[in-house]
């Protein structure tokens, strides 16, 4: 799948440019079966879509801070009125589809991608596969049981459609695109919704999922998996968690997704920033790591975003306050923070926040969120479809310049080898780093 992301750049830039759909006329893929999925709507339906579709046209232009910054007022008036005409021949999930893809449209996947319709995970359908895209092809990093002998497989079609014209479309519709990372890691999630795939015409039913993959032996097999309906999204398998550089068993847990750990023989504390807690909580989150970094005499920080997609970034302020006055960290040489194609949103903010005010060298990979674009979310929700529409408030300008992705101060691409023995790359070269200093 070499030429995927090269897709996937073609296609964003076209409806940057042009503002088409680059479906077929109809706007919607054929109809491949006959179900809830695809069925058109009842009447009593279709006044409901109707009303949501008024709504959606009435409230997005009322709330967001500059709605047509891309797409055109008339423009997005004309989509609204095509897929009212259309609703009478549409199943409930194509509507939906349709709506993720029109409101995609309006951040052309690119600058705005807090404008969106929140696809929540319980909602849908899922495939008993997790997947992953890493270096230009999808790998499967975790599964259902029963299904483990996929695991690092390499994906080649779809059904009859071959994975990169199925990644292409999905380009179209993931929700919290800013560039070719995050639309990386949206993608990597949609592709398991089976609702989505079977609305778009990729699988025949919502519980079923023909794939095609490349096995880790090269040996290539299509298999027929079928899932009960509400089947959940699998982890990533424990096969392709961190084993070096092995970092010690000790933690300080604040939380699952916030806690820090002591380095040994390193002076350093990591601290593994997924979620963002409340303001309070944060607070005495601060308090423990500047007691450890008091006791500890620590002189090096690593402050991982990597997993992080975003939340309160002014609360992630107030970890740096809680540290800046420790002088046992070496202000000049020692702070470093992870970043990567997960970073968005507050992450990202507070990415470019801890490399001015912290002095923080970044490393690893572009991140997801752009630091120059519109942001700072907050929604509403439709009267009976239940969909959640989020929306930008604010249009933040985090450096003087803009870029795709905050770019990293040492480069480390994830690489599927690493991947795959565990190894993580970018961490690795801060450890090292560090003892070239010591």
């Amino acid at each position: 799948m070499k030429q995927t992301f090269v897709v996937i750049g073609v296609f964003l830039s076209l409806l940057f440019v042009s503002g088409c759909d680059g479906d077929a006329a109809s706007g919607h893929a054929p109809v491949p079966s006959q179900d809830l999925h695809t069925i058109p709507m009842s009447p009593g339906a279709v006044d409901r879509w109707a009303e949501d579709l008024e709504y959606y046209r009435t409230e997005l232009p009322r709330r967001h801070i500059d709605l047509f910054h891309n797409l055109t007022e008339p423009e997005f008036n004309t989509e609204i009125d095509r897929l009212l005409n259309e609703l009478p021949e549409l199943s409930e999930m194509q509507i939906e589809v349709a709506l993720w893809r029109l409101t995609q449209r309006i951040g052309g996947g690119a600058e705005d991608g807090h404008t969106t319709v929140y696809n929540s995970s319980s909602r849908y359908t899922w495939a008993p596969l997790r997947f992953d895209i890493i270096e230009n092809e999808v790998r499967i990093v975790g599964a259902h049981e029963g299904h483990e002998a996929l695991l690092g497989a390499t994906v080649v079609a779809v059904g009859e459609n071959t994975i990169d014209d199925v990644v292409a479309t999905l380009s179209k519709l993931t929700p919290y695109t800013e560039n070719s990372q995050s639309a990386a890691f949206r993608i990597s999630r949609l592709l398991g919704n089976l609702d989505a795939l079977h609305a778009l015409g990729f699988v025949p039913s919502p519980v079923e999922f023909p794939i095609t993959v490349t096995d880790r032996t090269g040996s290539k097999q299509t298999l027929q998996l079928v899932v009960q309906s509400g089947a959940s999204v699998p982890a990533r398998d424990e096969e392709f968690e961190r084993k070096f550089p092995d970092l010690g068993a000790s933690q300080a847990k604040f939380s699952e997704r916030l806690w820090f750990q002591p380095i040994e023989g390193l002076q350093a504390a990591y601290v593994s920033f997924e979620r963002y807690p409340s303001p309070p909580d944060m607070d005495r989150f601060a308090k423990q790591l500047a007691d450890h970094i008091d006791a500890a005499n620590t002189r090096n920080l690593i402050i991982d975003f990597r997993e992080n997609a975003g939340g309160n970034g002014f609360t992630g302020l107030r970890l740096a306050a809680g540290i800046l006055n420790k002088d046992s960290i070496d202000w000049r040489n020692g702070v470093y923070v992870l970043i990567g194609k997960t970073t968005y949103s507050a992450a990202m903010m507070n990415a470019v926040n801890y490399r001015q005010i912290l002095n923080a060298k970044l490393v690893g990979e572009p991140t997801g969120g752009n630091p120059v674009g519109y942001q700072d979310a907050d929604g509403f929700t439709l009267p009976n479809s239940g969909l959640f529409v989020s929306y930008s408030k604010r249009l933040f300008r985090l450096q003087d310049e803009p870029s795709v992705g905050v770019q990293p101060d040492v480069l480390v691409p994830v690489t599927w080898e690493d991947y795959r023995q565990g190894t993580d790359a970018a961490l690795a070269w801060i450890v090292d780093d560090i003892r070239s200093r010591n």
